[in-house]
């Protein structure tokens, strides 16, 4: 948990690996979530990561710029 707050930390900073770090840890969430016995818990968390994917990238434009965030 902590390790997801640091990164959404340099999310916020628009870091380009932070973006790539936090789309990998989240494709490793979704996929550990479903490759053990799949519950409703599994399927809850599996849902949540999908949706923090798509959303990532959505507005994958918008972490990848260079421009300045102020």
């Amino acid at each position: 948990a902590l390790t997801l707050g640091f990164l959404v930390f340099f999310l916020k900073q628009r870091k380009t690996t932070a973006f790539y770090i936090v789309l990998g840890v989240l494709v490793l969430i979704g996929t550990l979530s479903i490759t053990d016995e799949v519950g409703v818990f599994d399927l809850f968390i599996l849902i949540i990561s999908l949706a923090a994917i798509v959303l990532l990238l959505m507005n994958r434009s918008w972490y990848l710029s260079s421009a300045d965030p102020k």
